[in-house]
């Protein structure tokens, strides 16, 4: 390998950060651990890297404090949180294993295997990026072509190799080999986002001891840079031995092959780790499982196409119930509810993040970055709990039980007229055609938003679900409006009137209407 620049990761600047004033500078692992408090947060776009990025991170974290251990020692950190992390500490850690955070090392290169042959085939740096037409990548935000190829800088390479540890796809991968989906496939990931960087790696910082988290503690676990072997075995499978070893899990050998000015556009990558999830006891912190089937596996939760964060998060801040329960919630959310009860964060309101993707064997559909402010006044208490899991059934219900079939009777007498069966086919075709459904959801995003600050300030909470109620009926109507006014002519004039007049008998089914309301269409 030609000789390049030097790029050590704990030295060099490659973290995308956004300071307080508002700049996006990059800066490296030690400045980062210097000056986490001083930033507003990771300036990353990707919602894969930036889920990979904090991950990376916390595993640093977990690894220089050994732990947090206790309650006490977690809010010792939090109490912190203007001066940020003891840089002594993390200088200490990150002297002593600063070696192994050298990208292009010719012994030890971060994150990578030496073992490749000369011979072995070679592929474009893009391979590495989930996102960017290569290889089996579907073309998805870019129209990259491998025979022209991207050159990545030795930071975006950083970033890109954490990438393809976590979010890798089964299949042959364009190289011959069986690949395993990496650990950050299945479900999405949940995390919180603090008013710093230094408060958001803490809200994400888990019990970290001795036997604790079950099967993610302390005891057997480290990450890769701390293990003498820096090669890893071609498809092995393997549980995670704890929880900074799941955080880095290598589930790909990949070699960086940077040109003499440091750019790399050309990698070796084959099958790595494969993750080995039968044991029961194995949770990520970062993910919500659910039971598919009654008393089936718990697996976990994924995105759906059309379907935003709030209508999962009643499941996402549930407490955590007895061992067996259809719904677990992410551990991050249970650790931070075991710890709410203090007076320093009952004022806190964190913004909870779902990062993940939607994919079809292999192929990326989109990804996602959600966010929603979630008072800790709602995340520590069981009635405004209850409340907020009634507002998404009310909502998941006006839609399902009111406006979808007041739509369908709409759509299938303005085809059909009264008395008339009109084909299923068509009446879809119309449905898509004044996209009710788009109507309802997109406006809804916004009033939830508003229904969950409501619900956090009232005094009483039964006054917001209140409201709320009202809300959606009135949305429901707005919808139904908008939408059956885009259809002319005498037989959908009719069509309107003896929708809407359905809708009002479903609303008042449904318990969004508690007397008799005129509907206006």
């Amino acid at each position: 390998m030609s000789e390049v620049p030097e790029f050590n990761l704990v030295r060099d600047p490659w973290l995308p950060v956004t300071t307080l004033d508002g700049s996006n500078e990059e800066w490296g692992i030690r400045e980062f651990f210097h000056r986490a408090h001083e930033a507003r947060g990771l300036n990353e776009p990707s919602p894969l890297a930036y889920t990979v990025i904090l991950r990376f991170l916390l595993a640093i974290a977990h690894r220089t404090i050994q732990g947090p251990a206790t309650d006490d020692a977690w809010y010792e950190l939090w109490q912190q949180r203007e001066q940020g992390f003891d840089p002594m500490s993390f200088d200490a850690y990150l002297d002593r294993w600063q070696h192994r955070f050298s990208l292009f090392d010719p012994v030890a290169p971060f994150g990578q295997v030496t073992d490749f042959a000369v011979s072995d085939k070679r592929h474009p740096a893009g391979r590495l990026l989930p996102e960017v037409a290569s290889i089996s990548n579907t073309t998805l935000f870019d129209h990259n072509r491998d025979d022209l190829g991207v050159a990545l800088t030795p930071g975006a390479a950083a970033r890109s190799l954490l990438v393809a540890h976590q979010y890798g796809f089964a299949g042959t991968g364009g190289t011959g080999g069986n690949f395993s989906n990496s650990p950050m496939i299945a479900g999405y990931a949940v995390s919180f986002e603090g008013e710093t960087l230094y408060e958001t790696m803490v809200l994400n910082l888990v019990l970290y001891g001795i036997g604790t988290p079950p099967a993610l503690g302390i005891d057997d676990d480290c990450p890769f840079w701390e293990l003498d072997e820096i090669n890893v075995p071609n498809n092995d499978e393997r549980a995670a031995k704890g929880l900074t070893d799941l955080y880095t899990f290598r589930s790909r050998r990949i070699r960086l092959l940077p040109n003499p000015d440091g750019l790399v556009s050309q990698v070796n990558y084959d099958r790595g780790l494969a993750l080995d999830r039968v044991s029961e006891t194995l949770r990520d912190p970062f993910k919500r499982y659910l039971a598919q089937k009654k008393d089936g596996p718990r697996l976990p939760r994924n995105f759906f196409e059309n379907r935003a964060l709030w209508r999962d998060v009643d499941g996402i801040i549930e407490f955590a119930t007895v061992s067996g329960a259809d719904n677990e919630p992410p551990l991050v959310v249970s650790n931070l509810q075991d710890r709410i009860q203090d007076d320093d964060l009952a004022d806190l309101v964190p913004k909870v993040i779902a990062t993940g993707l939607v994919n079809n064997q292999a192929r990326i559909s989109l990804w996602r970055m959600d966010r929603m402010a979630m008072p800790l006044t709602i995340l520590s208490d069981e009635d405004r709990r209850y409340i907020l899991k009634e507002a998404i059934r009310y909502a998941e219900s006006a839609w399902g039980d009111a406006l979808r079939p007041a739509a369908r009777w709409f759509a299938n007498i303005g085809l059909a007229g009264d008395g008339g069966n009109a084909d299923s086919g068509d009446i879809a075709a119309i449905l898509t055609r004044i996209a009710i459904e788009q109507r309802y959801w997109s406006r809804i995003d916004r009033e939830f938003q508003q229904f969950v600050t409501n619900l956090s300030a009232l005094e009483d909470s039964t006054e917001a679900l209140a409201t709320w109620k009202d809300q959606l009926r009135r949305l429901c109507e707005s919808c139904f409006r908008d939408a059956s006014l885009t259809m002319y002519g005498d037989r959908w004039y009719q069509a309107q009137c003896t929708g809407s007049n359905y809708l009002y008998s479903q609303l008042k089914k449904i318990g969004l209407i508690e007397q008799r309301e005129e509907i206006t269409v």
